[in-house]
């Protein structure tokens, strides 16, 4: 997405999630969209600046506060986890939902409102100087969400949970301060996570053409001599007109009056469609990896 010349994607193995239903909110400072999750599944959060201040970028996971960085002016840079030393990270992971059946499991109201959503805050800010000191170490590590209550798996059935730690480049700690004290945000990206058949199921994303394809049945061409002619009926009509004239006529008139009537081909015997396709249902809920 893109809002005030910055812009900020999600990507996983490499690539870029798609973003569904992008829309603006709030003003010009908040923008929105969807994006597809897969449970055991990386993922990292990029950005671009093309702004001529300095500024942080906050990244808030369900709720949670999942680090900070401080970008250059026109420069760009990523996070793929929270630092929980000068050489380590917990990378960000899309997991399930634990769900139980139990009233008493608490979880703040705070994070559970934010439930399945990457939010990415910037600010335009200053960098204070750092007067050749080094800046004590305090990592802040959130809990992974724990067990929720079953009214949980309305927000989706994924959440993001911290992975095994991961080595990285040692990164020096800074400190900044707002540019414009009084202006809050500069630009604000909020990606709703969820389940690719989820998405699809609800209507946001739609399926993909080669899902379509892929699941369509074989049509066959249906043999016709192996299907049997439907026979002639008489109507009404005709019957009640043939049995006023048999009284008068006959009986050998009658023979020759009933093959007259079953003489006429004029009209094509219906074509039987396949009875394998009827009642088929296309299933569009795969999941698209």
């Amino acid at each position: 997405m893109k809002l005030n010349n910055f812009e900020v994607y999600v990507q996983a193995d490499g690539e870029n999630l798609p973003e569904y239903q992008v829309k603006l909110e709030q003003g010009s400072k908040t923008t929105t969209c969807f994006i597809p999750s897969q449970s055991g599944k990386k993922f990292e959060i990029r950005w671009k600046s093309s702004i001529n201040e300095e500024a942080t970028v906050q990244c808030r996971i369900d709720g949670r506060h999942m680090g900070s960085s401080m970008t250059q002016r026109h420069g760009s840079s990523s996070r793929f986890g929270v630092r929980v030393s000068p050489t380590q990270r917990l990378p960000y992971v899309f997991s399930d939902l634990v769900l139980v059946d139990d009233e008493n499991v608490m979880i703040d109201n705070s994070v559970l409102s934010k439930l399945g959503t990457i939010e990415v805050i910037v600010t335009r800010a200053i960098r204070l100087p750092s007067n050749n000191s080094a800046i004590n170490w305090h990592p802040h590590v959130p809990n992974n969400i724990g067990p929720l209550h079953e009214k949980s798996k309305k927000v989706g059935g994924h959440c993001v949970s911290l992975g095994k730690p991961v080595t990285c480049a040692p990164d020096p700690r800074s400190r900044s301060k707002p540019l414009y004290p009084g202006e809050g945000h500069w630009a604000k990206f909020v990606f709703q996570y969820r389940p690719q058949a989820l998405l699809r199921a609800q209507g946001i994303a739609e399926p993909s053409n080669n899902t379509q394809v892929s699941q369509l049945p074989k049509l066959k061409r249906p043999r016709s001599p192996s299907l049997p002619l439907p026979k002639p009926e008489l109507s009404t009509n005709t019957r009640s007109s043939s049995t006023a004239s048999d009284s008068h006529r006959p009986s050998k008139k009658v023979k020759r009056e009933f093959i007259d009537l079953t003489l006429v081909k004029d009209e094509e015997p219906p074509r039987l469609l396949d009875p394998s396709l009827h009642g088929t249902v296309i299933d569009l809920t795969l999941d698209d990896d």
